[in-house]
């Protein structure tokens, strides 16, 4: 073991009192954040000294420690224990809540109400998520927090974003819902929500969420995950093309690298970016992938984005005709980022026949509108703005309900 990772296993087997464990296994994982930043993380994995090493169906057994973290930062990412049972020497917390999160904060050398809050409170366990002075952000940070009966801690997790001072351009929140109105139509659209249960496909107009500048001057999307992808929206149409057939390759999908690649720290190839060459060589592949595999499908996909992940560029394509559906069936290309080819591709657009056909559509979009605007919900959140590389102060335009276009019913969108 190279003398640095044992420093640090050394170190996790003090920190959380693992002294009546033994080291089992550890792994080095990298992932690239929203900001563009390669992390690399050691988790190791620690036995009771009472059980053997090997273990029913390959399951870590009950008591298990599961300890990740930050080989930049020092900092621990997550402390897990298999089955909520412990056998540590570690942290046991005080009844009062107000000495748990002073904990977190030594912890985490985050401030509560400034750079996290509680979002959750219940029995043996604790919900926080990340602010700016109380006001949400995005994307955000959570931490999780478990203890046992005896207040002995079970699960402490941290991950995503606590934005400090220094990224934050702080102004006092002034939007209003009807100077974000402009850019609530755009927004609320006809969606069909399928159902597998009910075999059928529901209609309803909904509202995508989306954050509006404290000026109401712009829009940033609302982000699913810290993806960097590029929007091209560019429909496929072909001429004759020739090219070489190809087979689908088993491809690796984990994230585990070597003790040489995470020491030398050097930036993951998922964080390069997805240049104009890249972009135009990747709209060719897609268009031989449809020749060779859809030959009759002239015109009728969109290649939607294009992102990197685990060392491949994932193209993903949208049938054009298919309607605005909740869970959008899609084509996904994997294309070595070297050569262009064709690795292999997932095709989920099948799934949908299962649904059966849309009800019919009964209601316009302006009376449905006029039956939900006084639901739609317009909160102050902290958004990270890519151009300025900053959080900036917007409001988040979002609705929980929608209208049922085959017969005009208010819905929470749970139910659809």
């Amino acid at each position: 073991m190279d003398s640095r990772i044992k420093e640090l296993v050394d170190y996790s087997k003090l920190k959380w009192g693992l002294e009546e464990y033994y080291l089992h296994d550890f792994s080095i994982y990298q992932n690239v954040n929203a900001f563009h930043e390669t992390i690399y993380s050691l988790c190791t994995e620690w036995f009771p000294t009472h059980i053997a090493e090997n273990s029913e169906d390959d399951l870590n057994p009950e008591g298990t420690a599961v300890i990740t973290i930050n080989l930049g930062s020092r900092k621990f990412e997550s402390v897990i224990f298999v089955g909520d049972k412990t056998f540590a020497n570690g942290v046991s917390f005080p009844k009062e809540t107000s000495k748990v999160i002073e904990w977190i904060e030594q912890e985490t050398q985050l401030t509560y109400m400034k750079q996290f809050q509680l979002v959750n409170e219940e029995k043996g366990k604790l919900s926080f998520k990340g602010c700016i002075d109380g006001i949400a952000v995005s994307p955000s940070g959570y931490i999780e927090l478990n203890f046992d009966e005896n207040r002995n801690l079970t699960f402490f997790s941290v991950h995503g974003y606590f934005p400090e001072e220094s990224v934050v351009i702080e102004e006092e929140y002034t939007l209003t819902l009807k100077q974000a109105e402009q850019w609530i139509e755009p927004q609320f659209q006809l969606i069909n929500f399928p159902s597998f249960e009910k075999n059928k496909v529901s209609p309803a107009y909904a509202m995508e969420e989306l954050y509006v500048s404290n000026d109401a001057s712009l829009s940033l999307p609302f982000r699913i995950n810290d993806r960097q992808q590029v929007e091209l929206d560019e429909r496929l149409y072909w001429e004759s093309r020739t090219p070489a057939p190809f087979s689908r390759k088993e491809l690796d999908f984990s994230s585990e690298v070597s003790i040489e690649q995470a020491l030398s720290a050097k930036p993951s190839s998922d964080s390069l970016p997805i240049t104009a060459e890249d972009q135009k060589r990747c709209v060719d592949t897609a268009k031989d992938f449809l020749s060779l595999e859809y030959p009759a499908d002239q015109g009728k996909w969109i290649l939607k984005t294009l992102y990197r992940d685990i060392g491949y560029i994932h193209a993903v394509l949208k049938e054009n005709d298919k309607g605005n559906y909740a869970f959008q069936p899609k084509l996904v290309i994997i294309i070595d980022p070297q050569t262009y080819q064709i690795l292999n591709f997932i095709d989920t657009t099948s799934i949908w026949e299962k649904t059966g056909e849309a009800e019919e559509v009964v209601m316009d979009k302006a009376t449905a509108y006029e039956k939900i605007k006084n639901l739609i919900e317009l909160t102050p959140t902290y958004v990270y703005d890519e151009k300025q590389k900053k959080y900036i102060l917007c409001g988040k335009l979002d609705c929980h309900y929608g209208v049922n276009a085959s017969n005009g019913e208010v819905v929470s969108l749970d139910d659809l």
